[in-house]
């Protein structure tokens, strides 16, 4: 029974790495422009409004040609397929690994005997637009994710970045970036609401989330040629939470602040 649960909880998971897999060894061919792969430490919330810290180990992956991607750099870890149309417009599907919430990561939840949140998988569709306004490259992205588990609901996150230093011919490269979420009724209350059940088995009240604007967050993205080949690769970001969930009792802290620092290498 403990082995069904758990292989259940971690099929999406399973099924996201075998597509990414599937998904550089078509890469692997046909790449159009420079990729990077690598991996650094991130010092993170146990989750986005908790006042606890924990650091991961994640990957830095930003590898395409003309049809598939996987990447890192659009505030998720994902893989999928894009079509260009039109002038600097492209639109496409991905598939996107959702990061959990685990007890064992912040002692509010153990306290509470919250149970974990598991891995999963979502879902979706995107729209992007990238250009050039006075040799300053910005990229705007709307995306839709929707969890392989019903229960968890959709979000909709709106990006854009900004190109503030940096080139084809300079060692330091930095951008600033910006995203807000939109979560539905169902994404809102499975992350931040408190149902009868939870309530009876914690010190905390019964709270019902509603669907509207989950978070915004803001943050730089630098990165540094040692060699020719090798990058070292950085990130801040404050994330703060918006609506609803500000007011939810598990928020503890209403920001949390995010930083990682990495090797990649370049191809």
């Amino acid at each position: 029974m403990k082995f069904s649960k758990f292989f259940i909880n971690h099929l999406s998971f399973c099924i996201f790495i075998v597509l990414s897999i599937v998904s550089i060894t078509s890469l692997a061919e046909g790449q159009t422009d420079p990729s990077i792969i690598g991996f650094g430490f991130q010092s993170s919330p146990a989750y986005i409004g908790s006042n606890s810290n924990k650091i991961n180990v994640v990957p830095i992956l930003s590898i395409s040609n003309n049809d598939w991607f996987i990447q890192t750099t659009e505030g998720i870890l994902e893989t999928g397929f894009k079509h260009d149309f039109f002038d600097n417009y492209s639109m496409g599907v991905q598939l996107a690994y959702e990061e959990g919430r685990f007890k064992k990561d912040a002692t509010f939840l153990k306290k509470n005997h919250l149970k974990d949140i598991f891995s999963s998988a979502s879902y979706g569709v995107f729209l992007q637009y990238e250009n050039e306004i006075a040799r300053i490259p910005i990229d705007v992205l709307l995306r839709y994710r929707k969890d392989i588990d019903t229960h968890r609901g959709s979000q909709f996150d709106i990006r854009g970045t900004v190109g503030i230093y940096g080139g084809e011919s300079k060692r330091l490269n930095a951008e600033l970036f910006a995203q807000t979420t939109y979560a539905n009724q169902n994404s809102s209350q499975y992350y931040y609401g408190i149902s009868q059940e939870q309530s009876s088995i914690s010190t905390l009240n019964v709270y019902d989330n509603k669907a509207g604007f989950l978070s915004s967050q803001i943050g730089l993205w630098a990165s540094y040629d040692i060699t020719p080949k090798w990058l070292l690769v950085g990130d801040i970001e404050v994330e703060k939470l918006l609506g609803a969930a500000r007011n939810s009792p598990l928020t503890k802290n209403i920001s949390n602040t995010s930083m990682s620092i990495g090797l990649a290498l370049k191809y």
